[in-house]
């Protein structure tokens, strides 16, 4: 058979086996690419409150924290992720809170997140509501030492007109004796958290 023959008869026999594993390199590909070019962050925070805050103030916050951790992963850059999951419980916009609600509970529950920011709808919904008692106490100044307050501090006055609440709290997750444990880098986390919080206050 000719090469154009040979490739007829290749092709009535192998068309779809053939796209099928084509559709499958490219997805490989393209999911691969993604993950390579996602940046990775050496510290974050979610940020959870009771009013819409727009992804340029989170940004401005994921900023300012930046430049005061250190780069731990080596890369040459220190990179902060403040992951906005903030919303309005009087919003009408009920599509956009109950996607933004059920974030807030995954994070919870999958512990790759242990520094919350929150205003004090969010710190009740996390501490308080149905008991649910997820900060550590561990020597704050603030919510009976489960909590440190920013306001007044130089990293709200950096932030002054970004979009803000007056008042956040910093917190940290517990750890130790929950279902977090079962993340081999959390308790790491926590500790890092903490010491930004210390850092934070000792300005």
């Amino acid at each position: 058979m000719t090469a154009k023959q040979r490739w007829e008869n290749y092709w009535y026999h192998y068309k779809w086996h053939t796209v099928i594993a084509l559709f499958l390199v490219f997805t490989l590909a393209v999911g691969i690419t993604q993950c390579a070019l996602r940046p990775r962050y050496d510290q974050n925070a979610v940020l959870y409150c009771d009013r819409v805050i727009s992804d340029r103030a989170s940004e401005a916050l994921a900023e300012a924290l930046s430049r005061r951790i250190a780069d731990s992963d080596g890369d040459g850059t220190p990179r902060f992720e403040v992951y906005n999951v903030a919303y309005s419980s009087q919003s009408k916009v009920q599509q956009t809170d109950f996607a933004n609600a059920q974030k807030i509970m995954a994070l919870v529950s999958s512990a790759d997140y242990v520094l919350y920011i929150v205003d004090s709808y969010g710190y009740d919904r996390l501490m308080l509501d149905d008991n649910m008692q997820l900060f550590e106490a561990c020597g704050l100044p603030h919510k009976e030492g489960t909590a440190w307050n920013w306001q007044g501090s130089p990293l709200q006055a950096e932030l002054a007109g970004a979009g803000l609440p007056e008042e956040l709290f910093f917190c940290v997750r517990k750890v130790a004796g929950t279902a977090a444990e079962r993340n081999a880098d959390a308790a790491g986390r926590a500790q890092q958290a903490l010491a930004l919080i210390n850092a934070l206050m000792a300005e």
